[in-house]
Parts: C-alpha cells; sequence; structure tokens
C-alpha cells in the first residue's frame, strides 16, 4: 500500500520484517520501540513506548495505518504483571491513540494463543479454525485474547477496520527449532506472515477481522503431503486472499 505506516515493535523479528518489506514496496515507514536504534535504516526509527499515550499520539499524527508487533511474545513465568501491562494496557492505549489520530486501520499481531487450544490448552475440534471457543489458560494468551477484545471494541466504537492476524509458530529461513504436539505441529513462515500483513492493510474490508496464519502441512515428520495442516486458514483465504507459500522440511 502507499501512504504511512507505523509499525510497533519494529525492530523486533516481525515488526523489522514488516517495515523493510514496506519500504521496499514504496510505503513510508515509522519504526516505533523501546529498544534503542542502534542501527541506520532506510526508514524512520522512533524510540518510544505504546503504553506512552501521548508520545503514540504524537507519532500517530500523520500515519494512514498501524502494523501492531509491539509486545511480549510468551510468558513471563513470575512477571505475569508485565505481560498484561505490555500486551493489554499497551494494545488499549495505542488504540487510544489511534482514536485521537484519526488512524481508521489497523492489523494487530495476535496469536493462535488467543484461542487457548495451544501449548497448555485442548482444541475443541480440529483443524482449528477463526471460529474456535477463546479458553484461554496462561497469562500470555489471556493477554492475547483481551487485546483482540479491545481490537474489537475499537473497530466497532470507532467505525474502524481492524484484522488481527493470528500467526501460529513463526518460523524464519535459519530456524532450527520447531513446534511440537502440544502445538498441533503449525507453524508459519516469517515471509508468509509479512505477505499477510501487506494484503490486511490493503484488503478491501471494515470492521473487526481474524485470520489464523499457518503452513498447509505439519512440521518436521509428522505431515505426509500437503494440506495436511490441523489449522485451517480459511479466513486468510477469503478475506485477504492469502494462501501460505513456503513449507520446512527439517
Amino acid at each position: 500500500m502507499s501512504g504511512h505506516v507505523v509499525v510497533t515493535g519494529g525492530r523486533g523479528t516481525i515488526g523489522s520484517a514488516v517495515c523493510h518489506q514496506l519500504h521496499h514496496a514504496g510505503t513510508a515507514v515509522t519504526s516505533v520501540d523501546v529498544v534503542p536504534v542502534v542501527t541506520a535504516t532506510p526508514f524512520e526509527q522512533v524510540v518510544g513506548d505504546v503504553r506512552d499515550l501521548d508520545a503514540m499520539t504524537t507519532v500517530l499524527k500523520a500515519a494512514d495505518a498501524i502494523v501492531h508487533c509491539g509486545g511480549l511474545a510468551s510468558d513471563r513465568p513470575g512477571r505475569e504483571y508485565d505481560t498484561y501491562d505490555i500486551n493489554v494496557a499497551g494494545t488499549c492505549t495505542l488504540l487510544l491513540a489511534a482514536a485521537r489520530a484519526g488512524v481508521r486501520r489497523i492489523v494487530h499481531l495476535s496469536s493462535i494463543n488467543a484461542l487457548g487450544c495451544v501449548g497448555v490448552g485442548t482444541p475443541a475440534y480440529l483443524p482449528v479454525d477463526d471460529d474456535h471457543p477463546h479458553t484461554p489458560i496462561s497469562p500470555y494468551q489471556l493477554s492475547k485474547h483481551l487485546a483482540e477484545e479491545a481490537c474489537r471494541q475499537f473497530a466497532e466504537r470507532h467505525d474502524a477496520t481492524v484484522v488481527c492476524l493470528r500467526p501460529t509458530y513463526v518460523i524464519q529461513q535459519s530456524a532450527g527449532a520447531g513446534p511440537g504436539a502440544a502445538d498441533l505441529f503449525a507453524y508459519v513462515d516469517l515471509r508468509d506472515v509479512v505477505r499477510a500483513v501487506k494484503s490486511a492493510l490493503s484488503a478491501d474490508l471494515t470492521g473487526f477481522h481474524t485470520a489464523l496464519l499457518a503452513a498447509d502441512d505439519l512440521w518436521g515428520e509428522h505431515g505426509s503431503g500437503p494440506h495436511t495442516s490441523l489449522v485451517s486458514c480459511a479466513n486468510a483465504q477469503s478475506l485477504l486472499g492469502w494462501t501460505p507459500r513456503y513449507r520446512h522440511t527439517v
């Protein structure tokens, strides 16, 4: 898409990849992260915290859309408050800033964990799809669920478009480890996640939407061929025209 996109968590694995790909496609990009800027990039970098309402409002004044990658990516045993503070309060604060700045297109990097049916949970049925009931158990799962609910409320209250992408275990090209049985052996390549973000920014949509992202096979030696995934990406295909391109063999 053209225009100006603010990417939170822009120095993280997904955020950094999104920033570079959007810039390469000709989009004006501002990366926001709590990590100090130590390397030069061809796009703007801002040091900021998504929990700082005034700072986020200022950053978003020139934005046409937000890609929200900022947050903790897993549980922090003994530090559950951090998980809720950053993932839930941070998302709510960013949405308030978006309302102030008039930004009406947001792509939120959620997770299959918002459903609560992987890791410490058990699926109610297979393949898991975007309509699966939410039964979050761990603090991280609850934080992703609550952040999605905040996005739903924002979309409805402000007549905005919010797409919550729900990647499974994100794999980079050089990755060695992968998901296990508790994660349904479900994974998605980082490059496919970035493709989904770009599609969500430009798709002809209004309102609140969710989309699971997974490769069409199982991780490692557990798949017998294509289209064996235990996670359905029907929403991603119908809403975004997205299907996975990359598979990994171990």
